[in-house]
């Protein structure tokens, strides 16, 4: 027969196993949340738990892209839900290096998204020509740009 001790033990195991279960199904439904996890437990080069560098992970977001594949609201949209140290780095990655920390989460999307379109609108501008001259051709045959 078990003593109070091990049976003691036993339940807090089980309790434990309970709260490791609960993360790790999360953790699987959530990848920011599984990142966090992952710096939180890594072992750093000190061999100690939870020691996380005070430097952000890069953002890999690429505004211009996912505006000429979205609307300008869906960027807004997606540019709102990040906190504001991810807006700051988008912006920097994006080229808007000065932006003024008195403005709000909204002014800031704002201007990036205006930015951003501003980009995306002079990347595009040489598709606004109709034809193309062919030279070393005679009669300089036209070609439509579509």
């Amino acid at each position: 027969m078990p003593d109070n001790k091990s049976q003691g033990v036993e339940e807090l195991r089980a309790r434990l196993l309970s709260i490791v279960d609960v993360i790790v199904k999360y953790a699987e439904q959530d990848s920011e949340f599984l990142t966090q996890l992952d710096e939180v437990l890594s072992l750093g080069d000190s061999g100690g738990f939870g020691k996380t560098s005070r430097r952000r992970k890069k953002i890999k977001f690429n505004a211009v892209d996912y505006l000429s594949s979205h609307s300008s609201e869906q960027l807004k949209n997606y540019l709102l839900e990040q906190d504001e140290a991810d807006l700051v780095q988008i912006a920097k990655q994006e080229g808007l290096k000065n932006l003024s920390k008195k403005l709000s989460k909204e002014e800031t999307v704002d201007k990036i998204v205006d930015y951003i379109q501003k980009t995306l609108y002079q990347g595009s501008s040489f598709l606004k020509e109709n034809s193309v001259s062919v030279p070393g051709n005679d009669k300089e045959d036209q070609f439509e740009l579509n």
